[in-house]
Formats: C-alpha cells, structure tokens, sequence
C-alpha cells in the first residue's frame, strides 16, 4: 500500500510539473517569420522601349560619368503613378528617348522591378538657329 501511495504522490508532483512545463512553452510553434516587403529604390535614366502589352519599360542607367551602362525593366501595375512633363500620365504616354526618375521595388532579380513612380520629361530637342540669311551678290 505504502508503493502504491509513493507512486501516486510521484505521479502527481511529475504532473504538476509537467503541466506548469507546458504552460509556459506556447502551445502552437512560432510561425516562420514573413519575409519583409523589399525596401523601394531610386534610380533616374533614359527610357529605351516600352512594352505595353507586358506593361514594361526599359529604362538605361548610366553612372555619374556616363559609363558603366545598365539596363532595367521595370513593370508598371495599377498603382504606378506616372507623370511625363509633370502631367498625369500612362505607360502609352512614354517615348523611347525620355529622361526619368523612378523608385521601385526590388526583386531577387537586380535588372527588374516593380514600378512605384516614373516621373518622365521628354527628350529636349537642341533649339536650331537658321542660318543666317544670304544676300545675292549685288550686280552692276
């Protein structure tokens, strides 16, 4: 009688300690962490071609000297805003030879990314000066 009442008290103190063990650890495994949402980049370059039907531009980056050229697609979505010459704008409102600035988010793949904003100004164009006008020669 006297094991059955030591097994008894053993079993009660380990389930009293088990229990207090499982209160304290949580009941369900942390979920893995989510991967954050990448952070938005900037860059500025001159558009080479627009895809409409991909919803893609192709912009060219260059750096500070020129050199050193890059080239980045960038896909537009719903929520991209677009301006060229500071108006609203649409991805069919970009031409090949516009200058822009653009944030966008960055994917695992360094030459692609999705388009937050693409402010766009249109390729300057050089003012010409006509020559200067010719007199016939004068004759006596």
């Amino acid at each position: 009688m006297r094991s059955i009442s030591a097994l008894l008290l053993s079993l009660l103190v380990l389930g009293s300690l088990g229990s207090q063990l499982l209160a304290d650890s949580p009941a369900t495994p942390a979920s893995p962490a989510v991967d954050a949402p990448a952070s938005s980049k900037s860059g500025k370059g001159t558009v080479r071609k627009i895809d409409t039907a991909k919803n893609t531009i192709e912009v060219r980056i260059t750096d500070a000297q020129g050199k050193n050229a890059t080239t980045l697609v960038l896909t537009v979505t719903s929520t991209t805003k677009i301006t060229r010459n500071k108006k609203s704008a649409t991805i069919s409102d970009l031409k090949p030879g516009d200058q822009v600035q653009f944030t966008y988010t960055g994917s695992t793949d360094p030459s692609a990314g999705t388009a937050l904003t693409v402010n766009a100004k249109a390729k300057s164009k050089k003012a010409t000066t006509p020559p200067p006008a010719t007199t016939p020669p004068a004759t006596n």
